[in-house]
């Protein structure tokens, strides 16, 4: 169906009119989307706002822990009196500090642990497991930024597996566990490494966020300064993503993920009946043209196809119908015109037919004195040159080529009859030039009884002698073979004499490519101008037979080689022939 026909422009007139209707259903269910993924926004929002507001004062009543025990006197006091090694003195600051951690613990109820680590010796002080000393926290991140510092605010710290300690358990960190970090007593400006740092259970921020979990294939993530406290829910990877963020006055991020198509699966069944109603309206809009095609289009097409086909030379075109109507009425004229049209270009045809048979014969005709000439001209030099010896067979020969020449009116001989003719010509020749060259004769089986014209090959045997072999001393060799080759029949004459020379030879395949069914009367054209009727005869003669009688598809073919020789190749189709055949029997 082309873009100018008539169906795809009813077609097209169709889903123009329904572009409205379907611009609008896709406008509503983009709204409705967006509408509902809004509404969703804000409801996830206002939930994770309300969790985020408990998480800001867990951390806040972390941070006032934390804030009470780096400026605790007791704690100050047992940091400044002890050194690297326990006195007895220090020993009962370090209960008093004991005493006071206890005390935070129970007081907060969201406070899971209460340290205090002095820098110097790496006495640990902790509420869940008394004193001890630990080791290489100096080369950790948390303290060589808090160490650095001279700020009072608190630092908070998330464990990992590179944490010391994690691992084994040696160390003051848990993995579960997030800790907040006071250097203590920091309004005193002087350097301290000492440090107050109270933690809280990674669960219970856990038991706060996963009620948000509103789908299996949500996810939710607490994080601090980019740094991911807790994290609940996965979801599937490259997928278009529902998200949803809230911050906390505490600096802590609330983030939760959702595929975008769960949220929007409640308006999903509508927008499937959008799209199904849009194909339904494309395959209605499709039938009805087509409908309308049928009725309407259909005998145009009809119609249209026959003249191209009546264009083309198909005089016995038709169009078959049983139509009444207007269109019934123009088919009948068109059925009507072809025929008269075939009528008269037959009575034509016939005419030209008659014509060309008889220029056809007018050609073969003027080949027979051409060759007498050569012929008698060969007998006259050998009985010079030899006066009695050698004549005999000569002339017995030649009388022989006679008698088949003449073939009882036959027009045309097979190709085995062809080759036993030219080898009495062949002959002749022999004895003339005193066997300077020898003659082999290819026939295919299936070839032999391939009916040819009559004298078709001798003017290309005879140019092969004369101008080719003759001029050699000795050696030479005429090769005639024949072969069915892609349906055709292909006989070859090769010679291995001096070949051509190149401009001649381009010119002569100029001429014998200029020689077409319609310019079949070239060689008469060629007496009346300036161009000697001598130059080429022979194998534009032949061409001429061949294109008049086999059509455009006969013709010759020259391979030429300076020096080697030259190869004739004569195509003739087997169909046309059998065609041509069928011709002459009938009549």
């Amino acid at each position: 169906m082309g873009l100018k026909s008539i169906q795809f422009r009813l077609t097209l007139l169709f889903l123009t009119i329904l572009m409205p209707l379907t611009a609008v259903g896709l406008y509503v269910n983009a709204q409705a989307e967006t509408a509902l993924e809004s509404q969703a926004r804000q409801q996830t929002a206002s939930a994770l706002a309300s969790s985020m507001t408990y998480i800001d004062l867990i951390m806040e009543n972390l941070d006032e822990a934390s804030l009470l025990l780096s400026t605790n006197e007791n704690v100050i006091q047992a940091m400044d009196s002890a050194s690297v090694s326990i006195s007895p003195e220090s020993l009962f600051d370090l209960r008093t500090v004991q005493q006071d951690l206890n005390t935070m613990s129970r007081v907060s109820s969201k406070l899971d642990e209460a340290i205090v680590l002095h820098g110097s010796s790496g006495y640990v002080l902790s509420s869940d497991r008394g004193f001890y000393r630990t080791d290489g926290y100096q080369q950790e991140m948390w303290y060589r930024m808090e160490h650095s510092r001279r700020q009072g605010s608190s630092y908070v710290y998330l464990p990992n597996s590179t944490s010391l300690g994690i691992t084994d358990g040696t160390g003051m960190f848990e993995r579960e566990r997030l800790y907040m970090i006071r250097r203590v007593d920091f309004l005193n400006q002087t350097s301290r490494s000492d440090f107050v740092l109270v933690s809280i259970n990674k669960r219970r921020l856990q038991d706060i966020v996963a009620p948000l979990l509103s789908s299996e294939q949500a996810s939710i993530a607490l994080r601090y300064n980019g740094q991911t406290a807790v994290e609940l829910g996965e979801v599937v990877a490259d997928t278009k993503l529902f998200q949803v963020e809230v911050t906390g006055k505490m600096g802590w991020t609330l983030q939760y993920d959702l595929p975008e198509a769960e949220v929007l699966r409640s308006i999903q069944h509508n927008r499937t009946y959008t799209y199904l109603i849009i194909v339904l309206s494309i395959l209605l809009a499709v039938l009805i043209s087509w409908i309308i095609y049928n009725r309407i289009a259909k005998p145009l097409t009809s119609l249209t196809r026959a003249m191209n086909q009546f264009s083309l030379g198909n005089l016995k075109t038709r169009i078959p119908h049983r139509r009444s109507d207007e269109f019934g009425y123009v088919m009948d004229s068109f059925n009507q015109m072809a025929e008269k049209q075939r009528v008269l270009v037959e009575e034509d045809y016939e005419k030209q037919l008659r014509l060309a048979k008889a220029e056809f014969r007018l050609l073969q005709s003027q080949i027979n004195p051409h060759f007498l000439y050569n012929t008698l001209d060969s007998v006259y030099s050998v009985a010079l040159e030899h006066e009695e010896r050698e004549i005999s067979d000569m002339v017995y020969n030649l009388a022989l080529f006679f008698r088949v020449s003449l073939g009882k009116g036959k027009d045309r001989f097979t190709v085995e009859e062809t080759m036993a003719h030219l080898m009495y010509y062949l002959r002749v020749q022999q004895l003339r030039l005193m066997d300077r060259f020898e003659v082999q004769i290819e026939m295919a089986e299936e070839t032999r009884s391939i009916p040819v014209l009559k004298l078709l090959l001798q003017p290309i045997v005879e140019n092969a002698v004369i101008h080719g072999l003759e001029k050699r001393q000795a050696g030479g060799e005429l090769r005639i073979a024949s072969s069915i080759v892609d349906g055709m029949l292909l006989i070859q004459v090769q010679d291995t004499g001096l070949g051509m020379p190149v401009e001649v030879c381009q010119e002569l395949q100029s001429r014998l490519a200029a020689i077409t069914v319609d310019q079949m009367r070239l060689l008469l054209q060629e007496r009346e101008e300036s161009i000697p009727p001598t130059r080429f005869f022979g194998l534009t003669n032949v061409q001429s037979r061949l294109k008049l009688y086999y059509g455009e598809a006969a013709g010759l073919e020259l391979e030429n080689h300076p020096q080697r020789g030259l190869t004739v190749n004569v195509w003739i189709p087997l169909e046309e022939e059998g065609e041509m055949e069928h011709e002459s029997v009938g009549r």
